[in-house]
């Protein structure tokens, strides 16, 4: 909770100071802007003969962007940050959604009239809060063990490439020499080995080529598709397992101030055991999928 209070925090004072900003004169080479949403879920049953259960949710996504274009330099610069509790029925309250991620592309155009930037990327991504399975024992007794943490796991991505940028609603970015680095600073994570360390080490470097797209349209008039695309394999340790991240968000203004969000991610990398077992009844390897329906209030501000 206390979390989900300093992003509330943070996203309030961001609005302020944009709003207080408005009246003076700003640097038109940069473009700033960010846009949150604030979605609640309630279901209360009482007597219900087909079964259920009551939980009440909450969540908060902030994405905020800061783009800065002169000549033939370009520097784009994103934070996407989410985080959401949910409580189901008598059971303590739960994280269901957490998220904290911040990317940063510095371009230089190869000519006046080029599409291609010789470009430099770095991208951060880890969450907020201790995240756990929840299981249940045969005598019923719930069962509950960590399995995230702040930076653990967290993930930082360093590449030198080109960026293909023929228009502003689509990019892609190649880059041949990329650093990307797995931290785990939870100890008993970092023992167990968790996301790809060895055994007691809290971190773990790859290098590798990366690769990835964005597009971005807008469907109909207060309807956005947003979709990404992550590409990323280690030359050292079996080339072929591509880490793969995929994301795609409709969003739909439907009043001044309510929104609504679809939104799927599909990951896969080789180095995370999920919980999906194997024949032996052991966790295995396999893609994760994520799926978020959302309804609430949102506001938007900046260019």
């Amino acid at each position: 909770m206390k979390n989900l209070l300093i992003i509330g925090l943070a996203f309030v004072f961001g609005i302020c100071t944009a709003n207080a900003q408005d009246g003076v004169a700003q640097d038109t080479s940069w473009k700033k802007g960010a846009t949150g949403a604030l979605n609640f879920n309630q279901i209360s049953l009482t007597n219900w003969a087909g079964g259920g259960e009551n939980s009440l949710a909450g969540a908060l996504f902030v994405t905020g962007f800061a783009n800065h274009a002169k000549n033939r330099f370009a520097w784009d610069n994103v934070a996407d940050v989410s985080y959401g509790l949910i409580k189901p029925g008598s059971d303590d309250i739960r994280k269901n959604e957490d998220k904290f991620e911040i990317n940063s592309k510095a371009g230089y155009r190869t000519s006046e009239t080029s599409k291609w930037y010789y470009t430099a990327l770095g991208n951060f991504k880890s969450q907020f809060a201790e995240g756990f399975l929840y299981g249940e024992l045969p005598n019923g007794q719930e069962t509950k063990v960590l399995n995230s943490n702040f930076m653990a796991p967290g993930y930082f991505l360093g590449a030198l490439g080109m960026d293909y940028k023929p228009s502003d609603n689509f990019t892609v970015f190649i880059s041949p020499v990329t650093s990307k680095f797995t931290f785990v600073t939870e100890d008993k994570l970092s023992d167990e080995g968790a996301y790809g360390v060895d055994p007691g080490e809290t971190s773990r470097s790859e290098f590798g080529g990366y690769a990835n797209a964005r597009y971005t349209v807008d469907l109909k008039e207060n309807i956005n598709l947003l979709s990404k695309l992550d590409l990323f394999s280690n030359y050292g340790e079996n080339p072929d397992h591509i880490d793969v991240n995929l994301e795609v968000l409709i969003a739909a203004q439907l009043t001044k101030f309510l929104s609504a969000s679809f939104g799927i991610q599909a990951l896969y990398d080789h180095d995370i055991t999920v919980p999906k077992t194997d024949e032996d009844n052991r966790p295995g390897k396999g893609t994760q999928f994520k799926q978020v329906i959302g309804i609430g209030l949102s506001h938007s501000i900046g260019d």
